[in-house]
């Protein structure tokens, strides 16, 4: 190379997929275009980022082939080293970005707080729960714990009463527009129940998780004596 030639990189292929960025004289960040070039220095403090597309990612754990997202790897881009007079045999980065599973959304329709009798079923309001990744590559679950012992989850078609080897009903393939309740025989107070929705992320199988609290008051109601009159 040339006598006191400054080291830079040329960018000769841009990724398909994502954007690579550089830094701007106004500190903020521009779309880095084919054939910019970036010397030694401005790569130690950092002028270049790559930003993936919103929820994608690419790499181990994924199975198809190629580059994009959901492949084995996510992208790629092609470069020389130049010195002024010389220039490298062409090369290229391979980008892999690690999937993370979102936290999916859960809500109670008409609120976290149903109230009802002592003895009597009471419905209990209408899970909603979505993925915020719905590229495919994360799966959903849906379950309810804290039902104490005696009581029956029902929707009419599927029930569930909690045993001492399952606490935990997972609520796949349930209607949830139709669960009721029916309590323990004479219980009245406070149950404190819990759903959580999980996002688990297919390729790596870390899951990310939201809890809600559902509340069921029932109100005591009185039970008849018996009486027995000897003869």
């Amino acid at each position: 190379g040339a006598t006191g030639a400054v080291l830079s990189v040329r960018i000769t292929a841009l990724p398909a997929e994502g954007q690579l960025q550089h830094r701007a004289a106004d500190g903020g960040w521009a779309v880095v275009t084919v054939g910019q070039a970036f010397d030694a220095a401005a790569l130690a403090a950092g002028a270049l980022r790559f930003m993936p597309a919103a929820q994608a990612s690419g790499g181990p754990g994924h199975v198809l082939a190629g580059e994009g997202n959901r492949r084995v790897h996510y992208a790629r881009l092609g470069y020389v080293a130049v010195d002024g007079l010389l220039q490298s045999a062409p090369a290229s980065l391979v980008i892999d970005v690690a999937a993370l599973a979102d936290r999916p959304s859960l809500q109670l329709q008409g609120g976290a707080t149903v109230r009802g009798s002592e003895d009597m079923s009471i419905t209990l309001p209408e899970a909603v729960a979505a993925l915020a990744d719905t590229d495919g590559s994360e799966s959903l679950l849906l379950t309810l714990t804290g039902l104490p012992d005696g009581a029956v989850l029902s929707d009419g078609v599927r029930s569930f009463s909690p045993g001492s080897t399952q606490r935990v009903v997972d609520l796949s393939g349930w209607n949830l527009t139709a669960l009721r309740l029916q309590p323990p025989a004479n219980f009245n107070g406070t149950l404190v129940l819990q759903l959580q929705a999980s996002a688990i992320e297919a390729s790596t199988g870390e899951r990310a998780t939201v809890v809600q609290d559902l509340v069921v008051e029932l109100a005591p109601v009185a039970d008849a004596p018996t009486l027995v009159l000897a003869p």
